[in-house]
């Protein structure tokens, strides 16, 4: 059985996840009350999900900038077709089908053209958000089935369960594929030295295919979780700065840009951070563009600090 394990890097990320929260608590009004404390459990599943999804990417040494839009994309075509259908199995599947087609276009491109993964990823997220402008004509979708909401919004004593179930066993799941998996040892061969890995009888085309599906279905998975949390799809459900919180979660964790380096765990303790600072800032009405800056300046920080590592 696979187990999530704890190393001394996500120790130390718990232990400031902690120190935030106390500094938090202090400093912030309102930031124990329970609606607030149930919104960030449910804004981390997502994120964590994509988190978990582009983890794989950038332990081989890739990017994948495109989650947050296709994410976008495969919520706004799947939950069309459920509305129209009434089906939610076929709506959550055509998000995930959605999804895996752009990881299809991503893998592709990456392992089998070699092109550039962060001008392929930048390429695709431009598709993904015209495909869901011009799906929607720019307006959200609304009528979801109740079925489906209620489903995954279900809690026990106002504590919506259900989100923070799917994204554990999504996490138990991509451990166990990174951890305990000849696949897994793969994709940190390949983020480590892809010409050794090369020698050493690596699938390096196989593995830098797979690594862009799995990311993607990632983003399929997370589309299913926002669109019941939100009662509705639209083309900007991915935000401006979604796709900065997905890379400074899996970076914050102990990811390394470089590849070779990281973790689901730390991951997902990544996205519980960034949601804590993004609430917190929130809470003391920072501005939206502010917190843009501060968000950015975190990832440059981050690089800057994974670029040292490097090096030593």
């Amino acid at each position: 059985m696979s187990k999530l394990r704890i190393s001394k890097a996500n120790m130390v990320m718990l232990v400031v996840i902690a120190g935030l929260i106390i500094a938090m608590a202090i400093g912030i009004k309102g930031f124990f009350d329970p609606t607030n404390l149930l919104n960030i459990v449910v804004q981390t599943s997502a994120v964590g999900v994509l988190a978990v999804g582009i983890t794989f990417v950038l332990v081989t040494g890739g990017m994948d900038l495109s989650l947050p839009a296709v994410m976008a994309a495969s919520a706004v075509i799947g939950g069309d077709i459920m509305i129209k259908t009434n089906n939610i199995a076929l709506g959550c599947l055509t998000m995930l089908g959605v999804a895996a087609v752009f990881g299809v276009i991503n893998g592709l491109a990456v392992a089998k053209a070699k092109m550039v993964p962060f001008i392929v990823t930048l390429a695709t997220q431009v598709i993904a958000n015209g495909l869901a402008v011009f799906y929607t004509n720019a307006e959200s979708i609304y009528g979801l089935p109740d079925e489906f909401v209620s489903t995954l919004t279900a809690g026990i004593g106002g504590v919506q369960i259900a989100p923070i179930v799917i994204l554990i066993i999504v996490a138990f799941i991509a451990n166990f594929l990174l951890a305990r998996t000849m696949f897994g040892r793969w994709v940190y061969q390949l983020g480590t030295n892809e010409e050794t890995a090369r020698v050493s009888g690596t699938p390096v085309v196989k593995t830098k295919f797979m690594v862009y599906i799995v990311s993607a279905l990632m983003a399929g998975v997370a589309a299913i979780l926002l669109t019941a949390r939100l009662g509705s799809a639209s083309a900007s459900m991915g935000g401006d700065t979604m796709v900065l919180d997905v890379i400074s979660s899996a970076v914050i964790g102990g990811v390394s840009i470089y590849g070779g380096t990281g973790s689901v765990v730390g991951a997902v303790m990544g996205a519980l951070f960034i949601t804590l600072l993004s609430n917190g800032m929130n809470l003391l009405e920072v501005s939206y563009y502010v917190q843009m800056v501060i968000k950015g300046s975190v990832i440059v920080a981050l690089t800057f600090v994974d670029t040292q590592r490097k090096r030593l």
